[in-house]
């Protein structure tokens, strides 16, 4: 039943969130038929659209457009994924904290982490609305 519980969670947060940063609703209910309805085509991104058998009908996207921003985006995922099962669950039991190695490895990577992307140019989320 856990399994079912965070399935229904993550569908409704990705539901959610495509309502939350849609410009309207026309532009949401456009994406989400996008997502669950199946496209006539094969969806790819432009640098993986020269390895699909040619007998596949194929649709390109720009979203990751290279391979390069492609394995940087996938790294990150992974890097993440990493830290997140790494890390212990502090707010249970925050005394518990004793220092080790994996924990100074995932504390140094999330701030190596954050310190990369310090640079980036991001619009506050709620100048939309």
């Amino acid at each position: 039943m856990t399994a079912w519980g965070w399935a229904l969670t993550m569908l409704v947060t990705i539901v959610g969130l495509v309502y939350f940063r849609s410009l309207d609703l026309a532009q949401a209910h456009y994406i989400l038929h996008q997502m669950f309805l199946a496209p006539d085509a094969l969806s790819v991104p432009t640098w993986a659209s020269s390895y699909v058998p040619f007998d596949l009908p194929v649709r390109t996207y720009s979203f990751l457009g290279d391979l390069r921003s492609a394995l940087y985006c996938f790294y990150w995922i992974a890097l993440l994924g990493i830290l997140a099962v790494t890390l212990p669950p502090l707010a249970a039991n925050p005394q518990s904290l004793q220092p080790s190695m994996p924990k100074a490895f995932a504390m140094t990577s999330m701030i190596w982490l954050i310190a990369g992307l310090i640079g980036e140019p991001r619009t506050f989320l709620y100048f939309a609305f």
